[in-house]
Order: C-alpha cells, then structure tokens, then sequence
C-alpha cells in the first residue's frame, strides 16, 4: 500500500499534469479574447453598439459598459459571456461581433459547449442557460438551487452527464441532457466546507478534479458521485 507521501505526490502530479494545463488553455484564451475585445471596444465609438443576431437591430447594451468573464471557441466561432447577461460571438476572429438573444440580465461567468450546436452557459442567481444552435439563441434551463447562489463553471462528460460548480460548496448536476438539475452539497457532514468552487475538468477513467477556493482540490474517481479533498501544490 502506499504511503501518504506518495499518495499526496502521485495526486499532485496528476492535477499539474492534466488540470492545470487545461485550466491555463482555458484563462490564456480567455485572456487574449478579452485583449481582443478591449482593442475593439477602444475603436468604437460612444454611439455604436453591437448588432442583434435574429433581426439586425441593435442590442441594448454598449460594448464598452460590460466585463466578459469567459469564452471559449466554438470551431471558428468566438463565444464570450459576461455581466448583464451579455453573450457575444464572432465568426470572424472578432472582427464584428454579434448580441445572441439570452433575456436575462444576470452575470455570466462560464461558458461551455459539448459540440458546435449546443452549449452552456452558467452565472448569478443560479443560472444556467442553454443553447442548441451555436450560441445564437437561449433558453433558461430549470435548476434546483436558491436565486441568492451562484455558477462559477461548467462541465459536460457527454451529452447526457452534466456538472455546474456554485457557491458554498453547491453543486448541480444532470444526467438527462440538462432537463433536470438536482442540487446538492459537497460534504454535507461538514459544516465548515462552504468554500466556492470555481473549476472543473475531467480526466482520464471517471476522474474528475474541481479547484476551490483557498487552493483546496477535490478528487473524484466515479464521475462525479463521491468526492474527496486531496493535497494541492499550493
């Protein structure tokens, strides 16, 4: 059996290996596409807005009043998210960019796809949206958990196995496509974990690894069900 040392190693290295590269893609991209939006923002003028996508018109909000908070690429398309329930995408690397329809005001803080047809997107007040045309349009998804929580990201395994990281140690999760998402609370026996979980990555075997707040790491070895904190680099 091995020892603790080497149990505290093995796991350390297999988050420096697998999540954290994944984590660093993630935050690179979302950096240079939040440079790239600011470089556009600084071109447009006061009066300017950004187009709406279903009929030409122009969105409500200016591109220069809101903060994105995350994106990713969606093929050759650009997706971000971010407050007032922005949503913006670009099809040719951001040269124009269009305001997809999501009816809320909500912050948005994560973005994710499983194909080029549907995504979602997560945020404030337990949010989580859903898209089945590329991030054009989307529709609000029916969550278990109370408007004051909060998403912080957003994983899908498959097209049926789902997972979103809230506040206080909350998650939900789904297991039919998104139609349902049950609520629950990691290590309920602990009052004391109520840290926020912020991201998520799943590897190789069922294994899955969530970053929280404080440098703290949870482990899961069976997708998700059964999770357990493990010793972090930091």
């Amino acid at each position: 059996m091995p020892s603790k040392d080497t149990f505290r190693r093995h796991h350390t290295e297999e988050f420096m290996n697998y999540f954290w590269p994944k984590k660093l893609a993630r935050v690179s991209l979302t950096s240079c596409l939040c440079l790239l939006l600011t470089a556009i923002t600084l071109s447009v003028s006061a009066n300017e807005r950004i187009v709406n996508i279903l009929d030409g018109s122009f969105a409500d909000i200016q591109i220069n009043n809101v903060q994105v908070l995350d994106a990713t690429l969606v093929g050759e398309r650009i997706i971000m998210v971010g407050e007032q329930g922005l949503i913006l995408l670009s099809d040719d690397q951001g040269e124009n960019w269009l305001s997809a329809v999501t009816n809320t005001q909500v912050t948005l803080t994560a973005v994710h796809f499983n194909d080029e047809n549907n995504g979602w997107a997560v945020g404030h007040r337990g949010i989580i949206l859903q898209s089945q045309d590329g991030g054009k349009t989307w529709v609000r998804a029916q969550v278990d958990l109370p408007d004051n929580n909060a998403f912080f990201d957003i994983l899908f395994r498959n097209d049926n196995e789902g997972i979103a990281l809230g506040a206080f140690g909350v998650i939900a999760e789904t297991t039919d496509g998104g139609r349902t998402w049950p609520s629950r609370t990691l290590f309920p026996e602990d009052e004391f974990f109520d840290m926020h979980l912020y991201g998520v990555a799943a590897l190789e075997n069922d294994t899955m690894i969530i970053a929280s707040e404080q440098g703290n790491l949870l482990r899961s070895t069976d997708a998700g069900k059964n999770w357990q904190l493990i010793d972090s680099p930091y």
